[in-house]
């Protein structure tokens, strides 16, 4: 009945979901797998962190400018954060949009900004059309959302955000 638990708690912990509020998982130095809202996971791998620090995946309800979403923009917290191994982070975004947009899944990119009007960062990412999602590495917290780029070009030699 113990282990039963503290498995359930260690699992709880590692959730941002909005039905888990005022719950935030604390991940430090040894890493986590985090599940967030509308299918979002971080994966922080061992060493990104140096000391152990509260997380949190927020809705952005605020305007998005500069940038094509075609899915929710999330803030990953606390901002700026910076880690010492990159991080992965998938999103999914919505086919819907995707074709309203007259685009491929192929053109998704992992946008992160450091504010909701920019400048964003098209990050290289790997786009899984069957989920629906898009993944991307990333060395510090920002704001993050599956975007289209603004430029006709969609080649970015950039694997990591700094920003």
């Amino acid at each position: 009945m113990r282990l039963l638990l503290v498995l359930f708690v260690g699992l709880a912990v590692l959730s941002c979901d909005d039905d888990a509020e005022g719950l935030k998982p604390t991940v430090g130095p040894e890493g986590a797998l985090i599940y967030g809202p509308e299918g979002i996971v971080v994966q922080i791998p061992a060493g990104a962190l140096s000391a152990p620090i509260e997380i949190d995946i927020v809705l952005v309800e605020e305007g998005i400018a500069g940038v094509k979403p075609v899915g929710a923009p999330f803030e990953f917290l606390p901002l700026g954060t910076q880690f010492a191994v990159p991080v992965t982070v998938t999103m999914r975004y919505e086919p819907i949009t995707l074709a309203a947009a007259g685009a491929s899944p192929e053109a998704v990119r992992l946008m992160w900004a450091g504010a909701t009007t920019g400048p964003w960062q098209e990050l290289a990412s790997e786009v899984a059309a069957d989920a629906n999602t898009v993944t991307a590495r990333v060395t510090s917290f920002a704001i993050g959302l599956p975007g289209l780029s603004l430029d006709t070009d969609t080649d970015s030699d950039t694997d990591t955000a700094t920003d």
